[in-house]
């Protein structure tokens, strides 16, 4: 296939283009959005229509193109502490739609009804008492109504006892060897440390939301941008990537094949690779230039 990637072999083929044209690296994340898009939007006349159990996979992977835009909006703008927030989310979306994909419906109902808990506890505490009236009478008759609508009982929930795995499992099934011995190193590296975004750690506010002044001392400059780099942009757009080749071979047998846009997907892959041997082949020669964790 003839892509406009086509002429770049090898990693000396793309330095000028990472060195001189910031749109090189953004148009294939422009592309990967455009094609996660079509992936949904495969028909503009009809839905892809699929019960619910099906549908929890379709809504994660929406969820992911949705937020993935707003990602790469928010990069071309600098707003990097809002691309780290969502960063965190769209992963556990991915993660999440893994999991389902190759565990079925077994799996796709226990997120299904172990996602109601929640709501159940707080109708627990709030129906037939003194406080079941306005607020909690409007919000426990549309947790009863939904529960209707799926097909799900109180029953149901108070059996669902048996937890969703949490991100932790979930990478040590979906993203590490199984024959790694020791700590979850990915879990740490990939979810652990993104979290401190969402729980507002000090790792995060000390980088992007205050200046050193000297050892131990920070001030805070109000007109702060902080820029962004391919370098945590482009593994990112591959775990996108990944997520919509799966979702691909997934929504054969429910919709369209979409198949034909796995070939381009595989060239923009091949692209970030290129590009991250850049990344390393600078990193290892100047190992303080890149700092920002």
């Amino acid at each position: 296939m003839i892509t406009p990637y086509s002429k770049f072999k090898t990693k000396e083929d793309i330095i000028e283009q990472l060195e001189t044209n910031k749109e090189f690296v953004y148009s294939i994340c422009d592309n990967v959005i455009y094609i996660m898009k079509s992936c949904i939007d495969v028909d503009e006349g009809n839905y892809l229509v699929l019960d619910a159990n099906k549908a929890t996979v379709l809504g994660l992977f929406n969820k992911q193109y949705r937020l993935f835009r707003h990602f790469i909006e928010c990069y071309k703008s600098d707003k990097i502490e809002i691309c780290v927030i969502l960063q965190r989310i769209i992963y556990e979306a991915f993660l999440k739609m893994r999991y389902l994909i190759n565990n079925g419906k077994v799996a796709q109902k226990q997120y299904r009804v172990y996602s109601y808990r929640n709501r159940w506890e707080v109708y627990e505490h709030t129906n037939n008492t003194e406080i079941a009236h306005g607020y909690f009478n409007v919000r426990n008759s549309k947790f009863l109504l939904d529960l209707e609508e799926e097909g799900v009982s109180i029953d149901d929930i108070k059996k669902s006892n048996k937890p969703f795995p949490n991100m932790d499992k979930l990478i040590a099934e979906l993203e590490v060897n199984k024959e790694q011995k020791g700590d979850n190193v990915f879990y740490k590296s990939l979810y652990g440390i993104p979290s401190d975004s969402i729980h507002s750690d000090w790792g995060e506010i000390r980088q992007l939301y205050l200046e050193k002044a000297a050892p131990n001392e920070y001030f805070v400059d109000i007109d702060k941008v902080n820029d962004g780099h391919y370098r945590h942009l482009m593994p990112f757009t591959d775990i996108l990537i990944e997520s919509t080749m799966s979702y691909i071979e997934w929504s054969k047998p429910y919709g369209y094949d979409l198949s034909a846009f796995k070939s381009l997907l595989s060239e923009f892959r091949r692209i970030i690779a290129l590009i991250m041997e850049c990344v390393f082949d600078e990193y290892n020669s100047e190992n303080s230039k890149y700092m920002y964790e």
